[in-house]
């Protein structure tokens, strides 16, 4: 007797071997790919906290809150300028002087609204495109202490 696989044997093995890895791979695949799509949500969502930290120490440094402010944008008062922030095609913008900032790049922002308690008081509310969850933040002025 001749000992060794026949073709038939050869053939079974390779065909079970290339089913088993293309199953591995397309598990793979899909890891990575919820991999990254999770990373994204979570650099976005960091990207609004930290706009919310900003919001928040900008008005705690400020003298008060702008008469005019209303529940789509805050002007806070410092004692030589002014800084307003509103969201802008999905972008927090920080508006200083003449200059403009974005504070979230990319347009990761459906709602920011705003409400007064009085005006060394502020609550705002930010709900990011990536994460259904809305994030809130409370900030009183330096006269509010």
């Amino acid at each position: 007797m001749k000992k060794g696989f026949t073709l038939i044997e050869l053939i079974v093995a390779v065909s079970l071997s290339v089913i088993v890895m293309a199953s591995l791979f397309s598990f793979l695949f899909a890891l990575l790919k919820w991999r990254d799509m999770s990373t994204g949500k979570l650099r976005g969502l960091n990207t609004v906290r930290s706009a919310m930290q900003t919001m928040s120490r900008e008005i705690k440094a400020s003298k008060g809150i702008s008469p005019v402010s209303d529940k789509d944008r805050i002007i806070i008062i410092f004692d030589t300028y002014t800084i307003s922030f509103d969201l802008n095609a999905g972008k927090i913008r920080r508006i200083k002087g003449g200059s403009t900032q974005y504070l979230t790049p990319d347009s990761s922002v459906s709602s920011l609204l705003f409400s007064y308690q009085d005006p060394e008081r502020a609550s705002f509310s930010i709900r990011p495109d990536m994460a259904g969850q809305l994030l809130s933040g409370e900030a009183f002025s330096r006269n509010g202490t």
